[in-house]
This record gives C-alpha cells, structure tokens and sequence, in this order.
C-alpha cells in the first residue's frame, strides 16, 4: 500500500507537488586535467512534495557532518544517496529552477521515499535540463 499517495491527496491541500527533473548518477568521467565529472542519465519529470527538514532529520544530517541549505523531499520511486559499495554517486533533482543533490535517503519504501537534498550550483552538463 503506497501510503504516500494516500497521504498526497490530504497534503496537497496545504502544500502542493511541484514538478521536477530527476537525475539519476550512472557515474563519472576523467577530464583531461584528470579531473572526475558525474554523468547522469537523461531527466525523468515526476512530481515532488517539498517539505522543510524537522529537526530530527537535521540532526540525522548533522551527525553525518553535512551542511548547506537543507530541505526534504517526498517522491513516488526512489533515487540514491552515495552508494559506495556500488561505486554510485549522488542523484541529483532539479525543482524551481535550483539544483539539488540528495545527500541521504531518510526512508525507503517500496513505492516512495523520503529523501534529504542540498542545495547546489548547476552542474554544467545535466543532459536534457
């Protein structure tokens, strides 16, 4: 039972889904400074409830020594944090023309999560944004 969506419609009321990009990490490429880049697939648009982090979530993120402009972020699916047992890098969602990272996935369900994203300067080379 996809307790988000249930939830969603009573939600929605107060604070509405906003239209995003995700980008999934499908890993790196090496510059010729030997610099690495993250590549990302191509942008799926989906619908995000946008929410302010409560301050277990801050302390959560506080213990894991990341800081920046914080906010969390409900979604139907699900995208990664740093996943370095798979070599994977963080996935990125783009929501009112600003750029986030997902630095932690604060719950996972089987049909949505709860993620924690910092807010960051564009990348340059997002395909199709």
């Amino acid at each position: 039972m996809n307790l988000n969506a249930i939830a969603g419609n009573v939600i929605n009321a107060v604070n509405e889904d906003i239209p995003a990009i995700l980008y999934q990490n499908i890993g790196y490429r090496t510059l010729a400074n030997s610099h690495r880049v993250a590549k990302y697939a191509n942008g799926v648009a989906a619908l995000v409830q946008v929410q302010s982090a409560s301050s277990g979530d801050l302390r959560k993120l506080e213990g894991m020594n990341i800081q920046g402009v914080d906010t969390t972020v409900y979604m139907n699916g699900a995208l990664s944090a740093n996943v370095r047992v798979l070599a994977k890098g963080n996935d990125l969602i783009k929501f009112r023309n600003q750029c986030w990272l997902v630095v932690a996935v604060l719950e996972r369900w089987p049909d949505w999560a709860k993620l924690a994203v910092t807010l960051q300067n564009d990348p340059i080379d997002l395909p199709n944004s």
